[in-house]
């Protein structure tokens, strides 16, 4: 098992490539995730962020944010719970 730095870096190295090839490194990088949990987060915050952003930067944050890493820019934005005033 590689430290998780440089696997990240392994990782964000498969998607240095054109956007046409994205739907073929998707089983490699979810292989080198290793773990069902990291595999989850990654397929989560992609869904979330896609919409939002380029493939490219989507494809960068879900797998910062899958493999653990803090203050990770999303473009995604929760909504913010509102609270009735009685």
């Amino acid at each position: 098992m590689q430290p998780l730095k440089s696997l990240t870096k392994t990782i964000l190295l498969l998607i240095d490539q054109p956007y046409e090839n994205y739907n073929e490194i998707l089983p490699q990088i979810k292989a080198l995730l290793e773990f069902p949990v990291r595999v989850e987060t990654f397929e989560n915050v992609l869904g979330e962020e896609l919409p939002l952003t380029t493939a490219r930067r989507a494809y960068r944050s879900a797998i910062k944010i899958a493999m653990g890493e803090e203050d990770v820019y999303r473009e995604w934005k929760p909504e913010e719970q509102r609270y009735k005033k009685r």
